[in-house]
C-alpha cells in the first residue's frame, strides 16, 4: 500500500502509545494527520507493557493533594540520568507532560488514575518519591467499545494476561486489591474477543450450552461477531487437539480432560463451571494458550440436560 505523505501535515510512524498521543494532539489542533504501522494490529509496544505513564506534578497529583513540583522532578531526572541527557528535553518533559494528561481528559474519551501506591523507580535519589502519584494508569475498558475496530488491536501477554490494572496487583500496591469473583469473571469472559472458540457439538452441555451462557451472564450477546470465528469440532478431544494443533484459541471440554490440562501449562483454562452445589456434576474447562485461568458460571443459570446415573446434569 503507497500513501501520499505530502497530502498531510503531520506524518505518525507507529500507532503506540506516544504515537497515538501525538496524532491526536495535532488533528485536535486543526491538522491532517496520518498514522502508518508497519504491524497487521495497532498498539506497539505499549500493547505489551504495564500500561502506565510517568508524568510529575501532575494535575491528578494536584488534585489529590500529593506534593510535587517542577524542580523536585528535575532534580530527579538529573540524578536519574547522571545529568547525561540534554537539560532542555527534560524541562520540556516536565513542563508540558502535565498538559498533555489535562488535553486528553478534557478532549478525548482518555481518563487517567493515579496509582496511589506506586513509587519512583529509585526514590532514593534527589527528587524522588516515596509514594505514589507520578505513575498514571487507565481504567479497565472494554473491547466491546471498540466495535468493528476491536480486532484491529494488538493482545499483548503481559503479567500473565491477568486483565487487572497496575493499581490493583502485587506490582502496583504492597497488598493487592481484591478483585471480586463476578467482576473478574466478566473481565476474562470481555478478554476472549477476537478469538477463534472450536464448540464440540450442539447435542452437549459442556461443549456447547455452557459457553453460550457464559457469554450471556457477562454481556457478550453477539458472540458470533464479538469471536473472530466459531465452529464444531466433534468431540472433546478433537476440541482439545485444535487448541494444542493452533487451529483454534479456545475450546469448551468436560472435567475429564482436567489431567491432559495440566500437561499443557503453557494453555489457558477457564473453569466454567465446577457445580459445587450439584450432585455428581464434573468441572467444565475451556483450553487456550496462554495458562491456567480459573472462571466460574453461577449454578443458578446451568442448562441442564438429561440427569447422568449419579443425579447431575448430563455433559
Amino acid at each position: 500500500m503507497t500513501i501520499d505523505t505530502e497530502r498531510y501535515d503531520v506524518v505518525v510512524l507507529g500507532s503506540g502509545a506516544a504515537g497515538l498521543t501525538a496524532a491526536l494532539a495535532a488533528h485536535g489542533h486543526g491538522a491532517s494527520v496520518v498514522v502508518l504501522e508497519k504491524a497487521e494490529q495497532l498498539g506497539g509496544t505499549s500493547a505489551w507493557s504495564g500500561g502506565m505513564i510517568w508524568i510529575p506534578n501532575n494535575p491528578l497529583m494536584q488534585q489529590a493533594g500529593i506534593s510535587d513540583s517542577r524542580d523536585e522532578a528535575l532534580t530527579y531526572l538529573r540524578a536519574l540520568s547522571h545529568d547525561l541527557i540534554p537539560d532542555e528535553l527534560a524541562q520540556s518533559y516536565v513542563d508540558h507532560g502535565p498538559e498533555m494528561v489535562s488535553w486528553l481528559m478534557d478532549n478525548t474519551p482518555v481518563k487517567f488514575v493515579t496509582v496511589d501506591e506506586f513509587p519512583d523507580y529509585h526514590p532514593e535519589f534527589p527528587g524522588g518519591k516515596t509514594q505514589g502519584g507520578r505513575s498514571l494508569e487507565c481504567p479497565l475498558m472494554s473491547f466491546n467499545e471498540l466495535g468493528e475496530h476491536a480486532q484491529r488491536v494488538t493482545v499483548g501477554s503481559n503479567y500473565g494476561t491477568a486483565p487487572v490494572t497496575m493499581a490493583e496487583s502485587n506490582l502496583g500496591r504492597a497488598v493487592p486489591v481484591a478483585v471480586s469473583g463476578e467482576e473478574m469473571q466478566r473481565r476474562r469472559a470481555q478478554d476472549m474477543r477476537g478469538k477463534t472458540f472450536a464448540f464440540v457439538d450442539k447435542a452437549t452441555t459442556a461443549g456447547y450450552l455452557l459457553p453460550l451462557v457464559y457469554f450471556k451472564e457477562n454481556g457478550i450477546n453477539d458472540y458470533p461477531t464479538f469471536l473472530k470465528e466459531t465452529y464444531f469440532a466433534g468431540t472433546h478431544e478433537d476440541a482439545i487437539y485444535d487448541v494444542l494443533n493452533r487451529k483454534a484459541e479456545i475450546t469448551a471440554a468436560i472435567g475429564r480432560v482436567r489431567e491432559n490440562a495440566t500437561r499443557y501449562a503453557r494453555l489457558r483454562a477457564l473453569v466454567l463451571a465446577n457445580h459445587a452445589g450439584l450432585a455428581g456434576a464434573r468441572p467444565l474447562l475451556v483450553l487456550g494458550r496462554q495458562g491456567l485461568r480459573p472462571v466460574s458460571l453461577s449454578a443458578r443459570s446451568l442448562p441442564l440436560g438429561r440427569p447422568d446415573r449419579r443425579g447431575g446434569p448430563r455433559l
